[in-house]
């Protein structure tokens, strides 16, 4: 679908990533970064769509965590994100995807922190 670089092609082919199992990008990380670069190529606007998919699937499924303690997920979204980064030249497709992964992660890291605090679980 992606090879065809038509609009409506590539819009369904993100809608079957968005119902993906969560974690898509991490799990398939050269495939992620071929599908932002191919929607990039055909439209700015469907590399952005793309991108957005694949951190909201990163971040679907469950979030347990004990109170007081980081959620699990979230570490291993930080860590997994971060481990990538490595691997994609500064400024690519690749590593803005996984940088922005992995600063969602501290973000709701931080947020649960501040949750605990008030709920002085912390």
């Amino acid at each position: 679908m992606l090879e065809r670089r038509e609009a409506e092609s590539i819009r369904i082919a993100l809608q079957l990533i968005e119902g993906a199992p969560p974690e898509f990008a991490l799990s398939q990380p050269d495939f992620a970064v071929q599908v932002i670069e191919k929607c990039r190529g055909v439209d700015e606007k469907l590399g952005e769509l793309a991108e957005s998919v694949l951190l909201v699937n990163s971040q679907t499924g469950s979030f347990n965590r004990a109170p007081g303690q980081p959620s699990p997920r979230y570490v291993s979204l930080k860590e997994r994100s971060e481990a990538f980064l490595d691997r994609f030249a500064a400024g690519s497709a690749g590593h803005r995807l996984f940088t922005r992964m992995r600063d969602n992660a501290l973000e709701m890291l931080n947020r649960e922190r501040l949750d605990d605090e008030q709920m002085s679980f912390g």
